[in-house]
């Protein structure tokens, strides 16, 4: 899942490898007549001659097609109307949705040498470059422009197997891995250099998701010991643990609420969501609705509210005011 810039909209991908387009605004009055969807986006790179291509990046593709499959990341370039979707497929996707007969990608990027899943992508706040992470231990980097990918030549500095998740920080200055080997990277933005690494964050078991906190300072993450944690970026300290949401088999994704007072994450056991205060690791409250396994959150930037992804086929919003 991922909200625009401004909050209005947010775009969920799912293992049918279609992206639905939710207007925020009607999910909130919860009136029953609007329909939040307003628009589905499929994954064939069906790009013609005819393609809209807006000029942050121009299309030059021919006429082809790859069999689409799940959805694993999306991301929001910071213009608002570009999203960007990772897949299983080996493709990242980009979307125009400045147009509203969009339901096609304008460009796509295929890692077709290596032919690896894509696990995660990331734009850079300037929007000029994008973060993916793969099944491979490389973080890869392109540039918006001239589509030209960059890989850091510190093989040393590498994760030992798949990244599952990628973020950029609000400021632009580094960028969080976490690794399916069970480290959690910070990597400076104009070097590609580890600056912090922290092993074994999860007690050794693969760290599912990393998300950076709003001054920067701060890394949420959750592993598969059934433990949510809390980071300090400059040492590496340990700040605080949320415990309460098990995981048994899959990769479950935690997140900050829009005001970072709480820590939100799915609960493989119950299937509910839990919630805890941010400062004090105490768990508030337990979100009930869903009937199979909280697999991602996603908070509004403008504090609206929350939306949540399962198992179950459905995508939850969730009204932080009530």
């Amino acid at each position: 899942m991922a909200f625009s810039p401004d909050g209005s909209f947010v775009t969920t991908g799912s293992a049918d490898s279609s992206i639905k387009v939710l207007e925020v605004s009607k999910m909130k009055k919860d009136s029953g007549e609007d329909r939040p969807v307003i628009r589905t986006l499929y994954g064939s790179n069906d790009v013609s001659k005819k393609s809209f291509s807006p000029p942050l990046i121009p299309s030059t593709h021919p006429h082809t097609f790859f069999p689409p499959q799940a959805i694993n990341d999306l991301a929001f370039h910071p213009n608002g109307i570009t999203l960007a979707s990772c897949s299983k497929d080996f493709h990242v996707r980009f979307y125009d949705l400045s147009k509203s007969s969009t339901r096609h990608p304008f460009r796509f990027i295929k890692n077709a040498q290596e032919a690896v899943n894509v696990r995660s992508i990331a734009f850079h706040p300037s929007g000029d470059f994008l973060l993916a992470g793969t099944d491979q231990d490389t973080v890869r980097i392109y540039d918006m422009t001239t589509f030209a990918c960059y890989v850091s030549p510190n093989v040393s500095e590498f994760h030992r197997g798949a990244i599952n998740q990628i973020r950029y920080a609000p400021h632009g200055r580094f960028y969080v891995t976490a690794g399916k080997d069970g480290a959690v990277k910070i990597w400076d933005t104009v070097t590609s250099r580890v600056t912090r690494q922290i092993d074994k964050a999860h007690d050794g078991t693969e760290v599912s998701s990393a998300t950076i906190s709003r001054n920067s300072k701060y890394v949420l993450t959750t592993g598969r010991d059934s433990i949510t944690r809390l980071w300090d970026v400059g040492s590496g300290r340990l700040v605080s643990s949320y415990e309460g949401a098990k995981t048994k088999t899959h990769r479950l994704q935690s997140c900050f609420t829009s005001s970072e007072d709480h820590v939100l994450c799915g609960d493989e056991a119950s299937n509910n969501i839990i919630v805890w205060d941010t400062r004090t690791g105490v768990m508030v409250h337990t979100l009930s609705g869903h009937t199979n396994i909280v697999r991602t959150l996603a908070s509004s930037p403008n504090g609206m509210g929350f939306m949540s992804g399962s198992e179950d086929s459905r995508a939850r919003f969730w009204n932080v005011e009530q």
